[in-house]
Formats: C-alpha cells, structure tokens, sequence
C-alpha cells in the first residue's frame, strides 16, 4: 500500500479540507440566520413606529381633555363610553392611546381622564368619550366674569376744617449774648 507517513499526511490534509468546508458552511448559514433576524427586527420596529404616528394622528382629534367631569368652556353634547387602555410605558404614551382610542370611537374629548403607574410599571389610563361643543362666549363670559353686586356708595364725611398747628416753645433757651 504506500508508505504510511504519506499516508498521514494525505489523511491529514483531507481532515484540513472537509473541515475548512464545513467551516465555511457554518457561516454562511450563521451569517444568513443573522442578516434574517436582523430584518425581522427592523420590519417590527417599522411596523410599531407606524402604529405610533398612527395613534399620534388619531389622538390629534381630541379637542381636549378634563381630570374632572366637565370642561370649562365647553358642553358636553353626548357621551359615547368610557375608554380605558394599558401597558404603556410611560402615563403621556398612554394618555396619547386613549385619545385614539376615543376618536375611533367618534369622540372629540374625554372627561374624568385618569392615569396610573402600577407596581408593574406599566401606565394605564382612562376616561370618558364625549362629544363637546363650545358653549356660546356670552356662557363663557358670565363664567369667567361673573356679575358681581356693587356696595352703594356712601359718601364720604365732611372734612373737619383744618387748625393751623400751635407755635411751640423752643426747646432750648436763647442764647446768652453775654451781658449779665
């Protein structure tokens, strides 16, 4: 058969082949696993920065907003229900979620809008979808301005006449001119 230092060293040599072409099969697939995943990535980021903007439009049709049950200035025409949303990461994202929730639902404000950060540290929020309109600016007015009665007038008591003041003693004695 041959001389089996040769044959070590061919068997050597094709060991160092077969690997070096597994070798570059492995990266190739782990390079293409990797460049993949990466544009998964990418198309989810897409995809949740256009929900974002989307919920950013919508929350834009919410004229305005009260912690309380009514808004100053304004109305409230209809009720349509109560909104409610969660799992945002701070209380503004999920402010801005439920004004779009509320606007899909054909509101224009919301009322008794509250926020909470639970121990989770996901943001709730929630509110009541209204319709409102401007209350009239004479309403407004008679709100912010309201008429106030006004005390009569009295008229003011004669002055007394004036008395020119007394003259006074000096509070040292003259001079001494010096003839005594």
């Amino acid at each position: 058969m041959g001389d089996p230092v040769i044959i070590a060293i061919v068997a050597g040599a094709g060991v160092v082949i077969v690997l070096s072409i597994l070798g570059r099969i492995w990266q190739t697939l782990r390079g293409s696993g990797r460049s993949h995943l990466g544009s998964q990535v990418r198309s989810i980021q897409k995809t949740m920065e256009a929900r974002r903007r989307q919920l950013e439009q919508l929350s834009l049709k919410i004229e305005t907003t009260s912690s309380t049950a009514t808004i100053a200035g304004y109305e409230i025409v209809r009720q349509i229900e109560a909104v409610f949303t969660e799992g945002h990461p701070t209380p503004p994202a999920a402010v801005i979620a439920l004004k779009a929730e509320a606007a899909i639902r054909g509101a224009n404000a919301i009322v008794n809008l509250t926020t909470v950060r639970p121990p989770s540290g996901k943001c709730t929020a929630q509110g009541d979808a209204v319709v409102v309109r401007p209350k009239p600016s004479d309403e407004i007015d008679a709100i912010i301005y309201p008429a106030a009665p006004t005390p009569p007038i009295e008229p003011e008591p004669p002055h007394p006449p004036r008395i020119p003041p007394k003259k006074s003693a000096p509070l040292l004695p003259p001079p001494d001119d010096g003839k005594d």
